[in-house]
């Protein structure tokens, strides 16, 4: 069984490599499987939505492209920006808040 990953909210002030692609990771596992009957998830892989960890300004992001939103929609509707939070209370221990 894989162990669940632990986050603080003090290591999520500094940025490594390592921890990106740990984000990276636990963002894929909580968008992108299925935890119950009635989740939704993407289609679309994270490769095909363009999937982004980001540590700007001291904050962690993830961005893709929302894949299933009309063409003909607003920028800011075909684009999922959140900002990755520490919860050890999560299986994926990762909240994320709307942006």
């Amino acid at each position: 069984m894989q162990q669940r990953p632990e986050f603080t909210a003090f290591q999520l002030t500094h940025y490594t490599e390592t921890l990106r692609r740990e984000l990276y990771d636990a963002v894929v596992s909580l968008v992108w499987t299925k935890t119950g009957d009635e989740d939704a998830v993407p289609r679309y892989t994270p490769a095909e939505c363009d999937l982004a960890v980001h540590f700007l300004y001291g904050r962690w992001f993830a961005v893709w492209e929302d894949r299933e939103a009309a063409r003909d929609a607003p920028a800011d509707l075909q684009t999922e920006v959140v900002r990755v939070l520490a919860d050890p209370d999560s299986p994926f221990g990762i909240v994320l808040q709307e942006v």
